[in-house]
């Protein structure tokens, strides 16, 4: 019985951090969207100050990428490492449009 209780206790301490988890990725990937769509909108009035939001994103993404790194999957991961390394090639190249669309997703 005693390993009942045990087992019991384990599945909600991993329910708990299960939960905790899934809300701060949440609100990390939110509060980079939210970034990337304030330079996606900032991109009409001027290229330098959108630039600047999407540098400020991607260094927020790398400051945090090895702790949610270790709480996802590997794909999601990868395809938001490509969509900034894209940006980075669409500011530099100047290309606004193409920039600010993939701010925009």
């Amino acid at each position: 019985m005693k390993r009942c209780w045990l087992g019991g206790a384990v599945l909600i301490v991993l329910l708990i951090a299960g939960l905790l988890t899934g809300r701060w990725m949440g609100q990390f990937h939110g509060e980079l969207s939210e970034q990337l769509r304030l330079a996606a909108t900032l991109t009409e009035s001027s290229r330098e100050s959108a630039q600047q939001q999407a540098d400020q994103a991607f260094a927020k993404w790398n400051s945090r990428r090895k702790f949610a790194a270790v709480l996802a999957d590997h794909d999601p991961m990868e395809q938001i490492d490509a969509g900034f390394a894209q940006l980075q090639v669409y500011g530099k190249g100047g290309e606004e449009v193409a920039f600010a669309a993939l701010c925009a997703q």
